[in-house]
Order: structure tokens, then C-alpha cells, then sequence
């Protein structure tokens, strides 16, 4: 991958990641039917989940296609 690159593929995560969690956060307040103990472990089984699938997929996709495998 080029240098001048890498920073802002290094930085993207980060971001996304702070989006997600303040819309998350967001959802989380408005949903008054579930305890809170239920609705923490439904964020961190989601999360965990969400992880575990980008992996797996990771694991299918060709190593002669960086750009799809950074994706």
C-alpha cells in the first residue's frame, strides 16, 4: 500500500467506530423495555458477533485482493 495512505486507512476504524457507538449508545436509551443488564449483553453479544463474521470472512477472501481484504 502506498505511505501517504495508511494514515487515513489507519484512522478509519477509529472513526467508524466512534459513529457506531454513538448511534449504539443512542438506540440503547431508547430502548426502555429491556433491563439494562439485557441490553448490555445484547451490544457485546452483537459486537463479538459482528467480530467473530469479519473474520470468518476475512479467512475466504483471496490474498491477491489487498483493497478488498482492508475493506
Amino acid at each position: 500500500m502506498d505511505v501517504q495512505k495508511t494514515g487515513w486507512v489507519a484512522a478509519f476504524p477509529y472513526l467508524l467506530a466512534f459513529i457506531v457507538k454513538y448511534l449504539a449508545g443512542s438506540f440503547s436509551d431508547l430502548l426502555t423495555c429491556v433491563t439494562d443488564k439485557g441490553r448490555v449483553i445484547f451490544f457485546a453479544s452483537t459486537s463479538q458477533f459482528m467480530m467473530a463474521a469479519c473474520f470468518a470472512a476475512l479467512y475466504f477472501m483471496p490474498p491477491n485482493q489487498p483493497l478488498l481484504i482492508q475493506v
